[in-house]
């Protein structure tokens, strides 16, 4: 199952993104609240804004994008919906972690940023 996954902590998707990312899917199920919103027509920029950003102007939850399926939100009942028949493609393994470069003999590290 081929599938896109973009870390929030790494790049927060705005109105422009998320409407590029979106403009891919044909379906949207989107959990708003209690309930789950259920869209499959030609939606407007505004439209789809409506559905996927938060009032701060961004997307503050998971966003899974299978196929012509775009998912917002996570919770069991949602991808039950989203997966009825399980989903149960096996996921890569994560991208190994990288130790920090160390300093060439008589080089200082870098200060790192804690701003």
């Amino acid at each position: 199952m081929e599938y896109q996954s973009v870390s929030g902590d790494a790049a927060r998707l705005d109105r422009a993104a998320t409407v590029t990312l979106a403009r891919r899917a044909r379906r949207l199920l989107v959990k708003s609240g209690d309930r789950i919103v259920r869209l499959e027509a030609a939606l407007s920029d505004d439209e789809i804004a409506g559905a996927l950003l938060h009032p701060d102007g961004f997307v503050n939850v998971p966003i899974l994008i299978v196929g012509d399926l775009l998912v917002r939100g996570f919770t069991d009942d949602l991808y039950r919906e989203a997966f009825p028949e399980g989903g149960s493609a096996p996921l890569p393994e994560p991208a190994p972690r990288i130790a920090p470069a160390k300093p060439a003999p008589g080089r200082r590290q870098p200060e790192s940023d804690s701003s």
